[in-house]
C-alpha cells in the first residue's frame, strides 16, 4: 500500500473552479496547483463532480523502484 495524503477535489464546471481539502476540510488548493490546473484544462468535461481520494507523489528512479514522498 502506498502511503499518501487524503483529499477531496470539488469541480464546479459552471464557474471553473476547482478547490482541494484536506480529511479535515482545510483548503489545500494552493499545496497541489498542478491538479487543478489540470482539471480546469479539461475542455471535454462538462459536469461539476467531487472526486475523494488519495494524492500520491512518487518518482522512479534507474532501478525501478518507485520513491514515495
Amino acid at each position: 500500500k502506498y502511503d499518501g495524503e487524503r483529499c477531496q477535489l470539488h469541480f464546479d464546471r459552471e464557474r471553473n473552479v476547482v478547490e482541494l481539502y484536506s480529511r479535515h476540510l482545510e483548503r489545500s488548493t494552493e499545496k497541489f496547483p498542478e491538479l487543478a490546473e489540470l482539471f480546469q484544462s479539461q475542455t471535454e468535461v462538462t459536469k461539476s463532480f467531487i472526486l475523494d481520494g488519495e494524492i500520491v507523489l512518487y518518482e522512479y528512479p534507474l532501478d525501478g523502484v518507485p520513491v514515495l514522498q
